[in-house]
């Protein structure tokens, strides 16, 4: 395993770490009529709720969280074996095109 693939799984983890560490909080409320009103009180650390026995964690949006952050990393690992050898391949390419005289940015 190479360092970017470490690099993949380190960042991974430490941002599944840090969306359940700090969490979203939301009060339900429900008004006279009947309606439910959701109001967010934004992030806060899982164990000091930004106002104690009214403030919950709103899981739904955690959840959604967690899938977004594990789609983004494994489409990072999985491209990163396509994604090296286009970029060494473009590397070869230049390589050869300045053996025949072509300059790219050098004046």
């Amino acid at each position: 395993m190479d360092n970017i693939k470490k690099t993949i799984i380190v960042s991974y983890c430490l941002a599944v770490l840090f969306s359940v560490l700090f969490a979203p909080w939301k009060v339900v409320k429900q008004t006279e009529n009947g309606v439910l009103a959701n109001i967010n009180f934004g992030y806060s650390f899982m164990f000091s709720s930004p106002m104690k026995n009214v403030c919950v964690i709103d899981y739904g949006f955690v959840i959604l969280e967690l899938i977004a952050i594990t789609a983004i990393a494994a489409i990072c690992y999985a491209m990163h074996g396509k994604l090296s050898k286009v970029t060494s391949d473009l590397k070869q390419a230049k390589i050869a095109l300045e053996k025949k005289g072509w300059t790219f940015g050098k004046e």
